[in-house]
């Protein structure tokens, strides 16, 4: 990214990722990527954590991404930062 930065100027860049934006912000491209799991929550916290939790699983074909990141919202109770804040050191 940093070389595409140098290559462009403010405003060509701004219409670049609003381009970017419209390309991947719609219903149909969210609900078969793994963004689709942070969709699912309401807070900034639990966006925040649940969306690191995935991409560091995404690797490979998408639907294993986004089971698997599905199953690691089911462990967390569906409430990652209040897991995070709560966990003790055993």
């Amino acid at each position: 990214m940093n070389a595409l930065k140098d290559q462009l100027s403010h405003e060509e860049l701004k219409c670049f990722l609003e381009q970017k934006h419209d390309q991947y912000n719609l219903p149909a491209f969210i609900e078969t990527d793994p963004i689709q799991i942070a969709h699912k929550f309401m807070t900034k916290e639990d966006i925040e954590i649940i969306s690191f939790l995935t991409c560091q699983i995404a690797w490979g074909n998408r639907q294993i991404i986004i089971r698997n990141a599905g199953e690691i919202a089911s462990l967390l109770k569906y409430r990652p930062y209040e897991f995070i804040i709560q966990a003790k050191e055993e």
